[in-house]
């Protein structure tokens, strides 16, 4: 390709890259809708945040099978048009308070989303520097965050449903369109990993992608119920819809330190500090909720995240030597998310919203000490 040609190529990769995790980026706002629309409880409306996560994470697993040997273009096209469809879908479910409709809707959703992400993930690791695309798409996925949490609120209440869906609609049309100046295929097929090395080493990267979904575990549990956790808290939507906007930001300065860090930290130290200002962020959950506590919490909580994702991927691909394993990262990220709310939901009934920030610290730190396993007890040698 021409370099004119590449630099489109990211482009649309990146665009691609956001919108298909759309569902994702905005589920505090996508599940209050949800459950304002169907009048749902809090553990319910919650479980929605799984169906989206778990639909990405089988979508990873999917595209194993297809990333590689698939026209690029006409796939793209046809997984922004079924995530267009099923957010029409949801859309029409909630107007006619139909639960089963829009649990499908979602759950298609995701598969269609998660699949363009992971071939979106797939052109940019391909481009001349794939480190600078991942940082890319990491700083204009949070850009759309602030910008969505933000309007889209608004929107909300001014509209319903429709003032977050039928943006959502327009933005999967657009990608739909920009998928053209996408590759047509894959450049090589990967090689086979050498089976050689003793078993121990040979599973280390599989710790790794075990820590990745761990660390998503406490991320499907702080963004599905961080809102619900405010509105509780007696903060009003409108406020708390500013928070959530100001308090994204904080991933922009994460993944803008990501890229200045990245050759002068070891990526396991970086995971280990990133996870110390999760649990930080989360015990700060535990002191009575007032609108300054709760935007230090989101902003240092979406800093840690966006600052820890590009050294996770960097840990699983170094660990694995071939670097296939990093495309099933996602699988690992989309299960774990899907179980964080599950594990919340679990908690509810016993201690209340503690649940919250307890699943938070302990699967960060179960995450953390996974990948320390991984590098220090299994590279060694």
């Amino acid at each position: 390709m021409t370099t004119v040609a590449q630099r489109n190529a990211v482009v649309a990769a990146v665009t691609l890259s956001v919108v298909s995790v759309s569902g994702f980026l905005l589920l505090p706002v996508l599940l209050s809708c949800v459950q304002t629309e169907l009048q749902l409880g809090s553990q319910y409306s919650g479980l929605f945040g799984s169906l989206v996560m778990g639909g990405f994470g089988v979508a990873a697993l999917i595209s194993q099978r297809w990333v590689r040997r698939a026209a690029w273009r006409t796939v793209g096209v046809l997984l922004m048009c079924v995530q267009a469809i099923s957010w029409c879908v949801l859309l029409i479910a909630l107007d006619i308070g139909s639960l089963a409709a829009a649990a499908v809707a979602v759950s298609v959703g995701a598969l269609a989303g998660g699949s363009g992400y992971s071939l979106a993930l797939m052109v940019l690791a391909e481009s001349a520097r794939p480190a600078r695309a991942f940082s890319y798409s990491v700083i204009f996925q949070v850009a759309f965050q602030m910008v969505g949490l933000s309007l889209l609120s608004d929107s909300i209440a001014v509209y319903g449903a429709q003032g977050l869906l039928l943006p959502l609609i327009v933005c999967s049309v657009f990608v739909s369109t920009l998928t053209r100046l996408l590759p047509q295929r894959a450049k090589q097929v990967p090689g086979v990993e050498p089976i050689g090395e003793p078993a121990a080493k040979r599973c280390k990267h599989w710790l790794a992608l075990a820590g990745c979904g761990f660390f998503y575990l406490n991320i499907g549990a702080y963004w599905s119920y961080i809102k619900i956790y405010g509105l509780q808290a007696g903060i009003d939507s409108e406020q708390l819809a500013n928070l959530l906007a100001l308090g994204v930001s904080g991933g922009l300065f994460g993944a803008l330190a990501a890229t200045q860090f990245e050759r002068s930290i070891q990526p396991v130290t970086a995971v280990m500090v990133a996870a110390a200002g999760s649990i930080v962020a989360a015990l700060i959950l535990l002191v009575p909720a007032t609108p300054i506590l709760l935007l230090a919490s989101l902003t240092l909580y979406k800093f840690c995240w966006s600052f820890s994702l590009p050294f996770q991927y960097s840990l699983v691909a170094t660990l694995d030597k071939q670097g296939s394993s990093v495309a099933v990262a996602p699988a690992f990220h989309g299960a774990g998310g899907a179980l964080g709310p599950i594990a919340v939901v679990a908690l509810l009934g016993v201690s209340g919203w503690l649940a919250v920030p307890l699943v938070v610290i302990l699967a960060v730190g179960l995450s953390s000490g996974l990948f320390w396993l991984a590098v220090r007890r299994f590279s060694a040698g």
